[in-house]
């Protein structure tokens, strides 16, 4: 259960955070400037780039289970593990493509679009950030 719940947090929070950026632009920044490492970069960029594939395949897992008299709701632990075990496939075949476009892990990297933050920017974020623990601080006080 805290596995779901954290995984729809990630999903809302990012949703969020997208709202004015783009994922592969949202990725890039958070590679260049938080120091995020490049190969969770791209791997989390390649894991977006499956969403359809990923609904695709899930369509026929429920299909095939449907044939089977076995019908397989989203809470089914069969799907998931039979989702899981195509995903697994993928990932390698990810991981060759990867090596092969020349993907060396922990060497620098250049990039096409050098994404810069301005100072601006984190001292909005900071005060945001102070003015939100201010409240919640505020609304526990007995």
């Amino acid at each position: 259960m805290v596995l779901i719940t954290r995984i729809y947090a990630y999903v809302f929070v990012g949703s969020i955070v997208t709202l004015t950026t783009s994922l592969p632009q949202l990725v890039a920044s958070l590679e260049q400037n938080a120091k995020l490492p490049s190969k969770f970069a791209y791997g989390f960029l390649g894991a977006f780039n499956l969403i359809p594939k990923i609904t695709a395949e899930v369509s026929i897992i429920r299909a095939a289970g449907k044939m089977r008299n076995q019908p397989m709701h989203f809470w089914s632990p069969t799907l998931y593990f039979k989702a899981i075990l195509a995903s697994l496939n993928w990932s390698e075949n990810l991981a060759e493509a990867m090596t092969s476009h020349g993907f060396v892990e922990d060497q620098p990297r250049t990039h096409y679009q050098v994404i810069k933050i301005p100072v601006k920017d984190f001292y909005l974020f900071g005060s945001l950030l102070l003015i939100l623990q201010i409240l919640l601080f505020m609304i526990h006080l007995p």
